[in-house]
């Protein structure tokens, strides 16, 4: 979609979104991480809930208003 476009080269740049999605490149989840597609990796399902939990949480002690 034309969102997820504009976000991927807010992210990583113009022309590496252009070389990017011209050659349907599929990036490692390290290298996800260190252009800030993702915000954390992790091992397993196991430590992929417990961050999850870990993030919500925070998400929760954010004033409502």
């Amino acid at each position: 979609s034309i969102h997820a476009q504009n976000a991927f080269e807010v992210l990583v740049g113009t022309r590496e979104t252009e070389r990017a999605l011209q050659l349907g490149r599929l990036f490692t989840a390290q290298q996800a991480k260190e252009i800030g597609l993702v915000d954390d990796v992790v091992q397993n399902n196991n430590d992929g809930r417990d961050l999850a939990i870990k993030i919500l949480k925070e998400y929760m002690q954010v004033p409502s208003e």
